[in-house]
């Protein structure tokens, strides 16, 4: 007779391994066989295109077998968990967690060389996301600055604070929002000031328009390229130009955090004169440019919106520094072959990335399916995660869930 699993692990089991199969490294075998527990789901959805249900051998954490014939059988007196509605899923990837970096933005309006995971506290517990499936997610290192430095790509649940990080230098970060144009003087005294040496006047720094922001990022391209083709030490006070070049050489994505239409256009203008691998990031009116952004292969970590059209609509009773988003941008956007990873609306929760994800759904229009793949593979790829469907010998990141990991009782 089989053994089966404490009902307390029906909403979501997770199973170790994931520093193993972020970094793209071969796992180790284990050194000893650990408890083996056999889970039969109505849905295997490891990879994009797999369906169907069957049963999920695990061994010490490790997928060591998929059966999906109707007619096997764990043998008598295994530990197994039976869920007839169940779903068997990647681990989610949030392609933007802001409530992970500490919110704060230096004065100067270009740290280029500031990379987010020095920010990030491998050492504080996160439960809350983990229970909603959330294994990695990207993090920034500032939000409202020109060029607040490269976003890494971070692991909630490392059994070693070692291992926290999966993508050390994920993309160099710009932001063309309005936030940017009011960063501060900067002002930088001397240590002693004397009568040789006195106190130095702030120093202004742009931009102060969306075309002051966009001849910026031109020239710091431009001083990069140059910097390449005959590279020389950098001074003191000359910002780091090694992330822009690395962008140049296709070594590096670039995420425009983008919101209005004249953001996002301004983005893809930048992509094609300079020819970087364009992610936008926000985009709430990114659906208007659809057809323009599919032209230069960019793609969008979409904020989703669940509100009526107002911003910078004809009849909007307020302006909105965040633009207009609209209820089916990730249905035009996917229509026009942009590939789509989901972040929460402004003010929603990280942790319910899976919950907003949901409201995303269309019947006949923008199915399960879609969904799950703009919170798991695609999102992996967009935050530059070397994402690998779950193979037999591998550690298995997994999540369990009870239905549709769409529905909220699952």
């Amino acid at each position: 007779m089989r053994k089966p699993v404490s009902s307390a692990v029906l909403a979501l089991a997770f199973f170790g391994g994931a520093a193993a199969l972020a970094s793209g490294q071969a796992p180790a075998t284990p050194a000893s066989k650990g408890p083996t527990l056999y889970v039969r789901v109505g849905r295997i959805a490891l990879a994009p295109g797999d369906s169907g249900g069957g049963w999920i051998r695990l061994e010490n954490g490790v997928l060591a077998a998929i059966e999906r014939a109707p007619a096997f059988r764990p043998p008598e007196g295994a530990e197994t968990l039976e869920l007839d509605q169940g779903w068997a899923t990647p681990t989610f990837v949030h392609p933007f967690a802001r409530a992970l970096s500490d919110g704060s933005d230096a004065d100067e309006g270009v740290t280029a060389g500031a990379v987010a995971a020095d920010l990030f506290d491998p050492f504080e517990p996160r439960p809350t996301w983990a229970a909603t499936g959330v294994a990695h997610a990207f993090v920034a290192s500032g939000f409202a600055r020109l060029v607040p430095g490269q976003g890494s790509v971070v692991r909630l649940h490392a059994a070693d604070p070692l291992e926290a990080v999966a993508v050390r230098s994920a993309a160099l970060r710009i932001n063309l929002g309005e936030a940017v144009r009011s960063t501060p003087e900067l002002w930088k005294p001397p240590i002693l000031p004397g009568p040789e040496d006195p106190f130095r006047p702030a120093v202004d720094q742009g931009p102060k328009t969306r075309g002051g922001a966009a001849q910026q990022i031109r020239a710091l391209f431009r001083a990069a390229d140059a910097w390449r083709r005959a590279p020389r030490p950098l001074g003191p006070d000359e910002p780091d130009l090694r992330p822009f070049a690395a962008a140049l050489e296709g070594k590096l994505p670039v995420r425009v955090a983008a919101d209005r239409y004249a953001d996002v256009a301004s983005a893809i203008q930048l992509s094609r004169e300079l020819g970087f691998r364009l992610v936008i990031e926000g985009g709430n009116e990114a659906w208007k440019l659809a057809d323009e952004l599919a032209a230069a292969k960019a793609s969008v970590v979409l904020r989703l919106t669940f509100v009526a059209p107002t911003g910078s609509a004809p009849f909007a009773p307020v302006f909105l520094p965040e633009g207009e988003g609209h209820p089916d941008a990730h249905v035009r956007l996917r229509d026009a072959g942009v590939p789509i990873a989901f972040m929460p609306p402004e003010g929603g929760k990280d942790e319910d990335l899976w919950f907003y994800a949901s409201r995303a759904l269309r019947p006949g229009v923008f199915s399960e399916e879609e969904a799950l793949a703009a919170t798991t593979w695609t999102a992996a790829r967009l935050c530059g995660l070397p994402f690998e469907p779950a193979a037999i010998g591998r550690p298995a990141e997994i999540a369990i869930f009870a239905g549709s990991p769409f529905e909220a009782t699952a």
